[in-house]
């Protein structure tokens, strides 16, 4: 917001004329031959950038030690690391990782929780949506595995709706 205030920019102004404004710093810098300052700005620029989708608005929060979202993940991560082997740590910590698209350090906390309590469904829901979301070019020997987590994930949320609507 510092960088959009000296560009005249107020704090509550939408997203696109904040970017603007970093983009206008980014260029007037380089204009000035201070590249190391545009860079650290142009980064600056990319991060503001992943708030103009949700996506990155939540990955971005679940990252910040002053949201909410980010302090219960910090308090998850404790908390697994005064307990290694309880399932449901190592599937919020999981849930976390892959609100901030590290999907592979997800896969690996999700299949430990999986691997503790098979028939958490919620674990394995989401075990299936961090597989399907693995980088292309990784191994898929494992699809349909992925694809019987999602579909049991699917089949409960369902179920539960309808019990729901039928109650």
């Amino acid at each position: 917001d510092a960088i959009c205030n000296l560009r005249g920019v107020p704090a509550t102004a939408p997203l696109a004329r904040k970017l603007k404004a970093v983009d206008e710093e980014f260029h007037h810098l380089l204009d000035g031959g201070q590249t190391a300052k545009a860079e650290h700005v142009q980064a600056l620029y990319a991060w503001k950038s992943k708030q103009a989708t949700q996506d990155g608005k939540v990955a971005q929060q679940a990252e910040d030690e002053t949201n909410t979202l980010g302090q219960a993940y910090l308090k998850f991560l404790d908390a697994l690391s005064l307990d290694q082997s309880n399932t449901m740590y190592n599937l919020h910590v999981g849930r976390m990782l892959l609100l901030q698209g590290k999907t592979t350090e997800a896969q690996v906390r999700l299949q430990l929780s999986v691997g503790m309590n098979p028939k958490n469904q919620a674990a394995r829901f989401y075990l299936g949506l961090a597989m399907a979301m693995l980088p292309k070019g990784h191994p898929q020997d494992r699809l349909g595995e992925t694809v019987t987590f999602l579909n049991e994930g699917v089949e409960i949320v369902l179920a539960q709706r309808c019990a729901l609507a039928e109650g």
